[in-house]
């Protein structure tokens, strides 16, 4: 990778030197021109003395800037060479790291290869090792099961025998327990026949007195509903009488406090829910019946909450039948 490198700048440096020997010829054969050649002489041409035609005299100005310009060029091109030359001295530096980068990588493969094998052959000797253990653990497993077999048949042989004698004393005691048990139900079922007869005769009375006290509260409820119905009605006609009185107040109040809508039509009323407190301000208006004049109906609802308190009657005990009353709003005009 070196040898080009070093070749290319080689070949450069010859470029750049063939060019400053160039151009210090032209410069020496400028100086020889005018060393030698005189334009200023005569030429005697039969007989007669001729003004030789002078030749044109080169501007060193000119050839100032012309050797400028291919100084400049070459230097240029002399930069773009360079720049050429970095671009493969960086492109030469990212293949040598790419190169380097996969030797890093066959490097780092080959390992886990080579540790993956060892791994396996760990594996494989771990496994053979379980299996001889194994083995063994089955080998040990077997030698105990017969044993535990030996032993087992020994203790059914035991056990049967001392069963067969439990069967034998359990039967005795099982009949005389059946004898005691069945004395005992013939007693229990008498005790339970005579405790169902009383329950039955105490269930028969409480019954009866249940009804009978259910008759009497019923009858007694009916009456005091009887009495709280007319009480009520007795209420509401009294306060109806009462409140009756306070309409046309209530009226005057609320259209002195009305407001004429300029756009209203004529005749247009509407019927409105008011709720009040005991002291007669104004909880809630709402439209009951509209007129069809939104305008119209808004200005009631308006005036009504504006005449708070509304003049009612001073009764605590009949206030809860005209809290909520219709209030029909028929203006004059």
């Amino acid at each position: 990778m070196n040898q080009p490198r070093q070749y290319n700048k080689f070949a450069l440096n010859l470029k750049s030197y063939s060019l400053a020997i160039i151009v210090h010829l032209v410069l020496l054969g400028i100086i020889m021109f005018n060393l030698f050649w005189n334009p200023s002489k005569k030429i005697k041409v039969g007989g007669a003395e001729v003004q030789p035609i002078q030749a044109q005299v080169i501007d060193e100005t000119l050839l100032n800037q012309e050797l400028e310009k291919i100084k400049k060029e070459e230097d240029l091109k002399k930069q773009e060479e360079l720049e050429k030359q970095q671009k493969l001295e960086d492109l030469e530096q990212q293949a040598k790291l790419k190169e380097q980068e996969i030797k890093k990588l066959e490097e780092e493969k080959k390992l886990k290869e080579e540790q993956a094998r060892l791994e396996q052959q760990k594996a494989e000797e771990l496994a053979k090792q379980r299996e001889l253990e194994e083995q063994k653990t089955k080998e040990a497993e077997k030698k105990r099961l017969a044993e535990e077999a030996r032993l087992k048949e020994l203790a059914l042989e035991k056990q049967k025998e001392e069963e067969e004698k439990k069967k034998k004393e359990e039967a005795e005691k099982k009949k005389q327990q059946e004898l005691a048990k069945k004395k005992k139900e013939e007693e229990e079922k008498k005790r339970k026949l005579a405790e169902e007869k009383k329950k039955k005769e105490e269930l028969a009375k409480k019954k009866r007195e249940e009804e009978k006290r259910k008759k009497a509260e019923e009858e007694k409820r009916k009456q005091a509903a009887l009495e709280a119905q007319l009480a009520e009605e007795q209420a509401k006609r009294q306060a109806a009488s009462l409140f009756a009185q306070y309409i046309g107040p209530i009226r005057s109040k609320v259209t002195n406090s009305w407001i004429r809508p300029a756009s209203v039509r004529p005749g247009a009323r509407a019927k409105v829910l008011v709720r009040v407190s005991p002291r007669g301000d104004v909880l809630t208006a709402r439209i009951q019946q509209g007129s069809g004049d939104p305008i119209f109906d808004r200005s009631v609802i308006n005036a009504v909450y504006k005449a708070s308190p509304l003049p009612i009657p001073d009764n605590p005990k009949l206030y809860p039948h005209y809290r909520d009353f219709l209030f029909n709003f028929d203006p004059p005009g």
